[in-house]
């Protein structure tokens, strides 16, 4: 068996950062969809923050996320941006863990109105789980190179990884899904 070259390792990198900032770019783009009131109502469900709090944080945390997924793609902030976005995951995987085991409601919001279906905590902690593994492995791997090609195979990558997980995640999600020809499952 051939070991990993340290292109073979940067490729992998590249990957998981695409995956990372296509996923940040989804999730703030979804959150500002969604009007601030609904946003902050989100944050304020799970009562682990100052309610004075929930409205500024509300406003902000799109436009965090969509420049963390911009930082993610650049060589310069490449380490510290992966370090805070694994943080932000854990600790918002924490946050709902809490909610979840005091039986209240695990639909994070973090995909807007995509998430409003979903309230299957296996979904959230498998998808907060490969987000967090992603996070960490691209932060112990060689940063990325970027030129034109590996952008552009990164981005297919990525959009098939997140399409594939998205399909698995709703096939899973309803166990009641209609096959091709109309008949249940």
């Amino acid at each position: 068996m051939k070991k990993a070259s340290a292109r073979d390792m940067q490729t992998l990198s590249h990957y998981l950062s695409f995956i990372l900032a296509m996923v940040l770019f989804g999730a703030g783009l979804a959150k500002l969809r969604l009007p601030l009131a609904r946003r902050a109502g989100s944050l304020s469900q799970f009562k682990l923050i100052p309610a004075w709090l929930c409205l500024p944080l509300a406003a902000a945390l799109p436009f965090i996320e969509l420049l963390l997924g911009v930082l993610c793609l650049l060589p310069r902030f490449w380490f510290m941006c992966q370090l805070l976005v694994c943080a932000m995951l854990s600790v918002f995987t924490i946050v709902v863990s809490f909610e979840w085991l005091r039986g209240g409601n695990v639909n994070c919001g973090c995909f807007g109105e995509a998430d409003a279906t979903n309230t299957n905590p296996k979904i959230f902690f498998l998808r907060n789980g490969i987000l967090i593994v992603a996070a960490i492995s691209s932060v112990l791997l060689p940063p990325p190179l970027l030129n034109l090609s590996t952008v552009l195979i990164g981005v297919v990558l990525a959009l098939n990884s997140i399409l594939s997980f998205s399909v698995l995640t709703s096939i899973l999600s309803d166990p009641t899904r209609v096959n091709v020809d109309g008949s249940s499952a």
